[in-house]
């Protein structure tokens, strides 16, 4: 997902109408993935998962801020949809078709 991004980012042509989803979309799934890791990780390593040598510290407090940030990711995610909408709306973009267990 954070490959694709970025690589639309740097060339955003046909992706125009969807790059900032697209960000929008990488930060929140970062941000959630990054508590959850270092959240279990620090939670298998037990006491010494609070030890600061751990960085589980940091990395929780990073991911926290990331989490929360803009109000919260759900504000981002509402943010997404509602971009998505008007964009199919407008004919900026198209539903997807789907590709996996498409019956005929």
């Amino acid at each position: 997902m954070y490959n694709r991004t970025r690589n639309i980012f740097k060339n955003p042509k046909g992706y125009e109408h969807e790059l900032l989803s697209l960000c929008c979309i990488t930060k929140t799934m970062l941000g959630w993935n990054l508590m959850k890791v270092a959240g279990t990780c620090r939670e298998r390593c037990g006491g010494m998962g609070y030890l600061a040598i751990a960085k589980f510290g940091d990395f929780i407090a990073i991911s926290h801020a990331a989490v929360t940030a803009e109000g919260d990711n759900r504000v981002l995610m509402t943010k997404i949809v509602k971009d998505y909408m008007t964009n199919i709306k407008s004919k900026a973009s198209k539903v997807p078709e789907p590709t996996l267990n498409v019956q005929t």
